[in-house]
């Protein structure tokens, strides 16, 4: 298990598995639900478990994403372009976030 993220009450990461690599998002709520891209028809997956297991036996081993978007702040417009650009050479799946249409995975079956 390795990215280990946490903005708010979300957590994820990104999990080497027997048959790919699948990110798994969980929300930390009482009643959180989650996510993950793993092919297991069980639910919850054993990529969810490990990774809430992961946060209550060690929620410091998390980057916290709000306190890197808190120094955000500090750089210029030009910089915050520039390191965008650099995302989507490095992942060009993020693109989605900004509504790329080519970039956005489709749950219908379209490629």
């Amino acid at each position: 298990m390795t990215q280990r993220v946490r903005l708010g009450p979300q957590i994820s990461a990104r999990i080497d598995g027997s048959y790919g690599v699948y990110r798994t998002q969980k929300h930390t709520g009482p009643r959180g639900s989650g996510t993950c891209n793993c092919p297991s028809e069980r639910w919850p997956c054993k990529h969810l478990r490990a990774l809430e297991a992961t946060w209550r036996a060690n929620p410091t081993s998390f980057f916290d994403v709000q306190r890197f978007l808190d120094s955000l702040a500090l750089h210029s417009k030009a910089e915050l372009v520039r390191a965008i650009g650099d995302m989507a050479l490095r992942a060009p799946e993020a693109l989605a976030v900004f509504g790329v249409a080519d970039f956005i995975d489709r749950d219908d079956g379209e490629a």
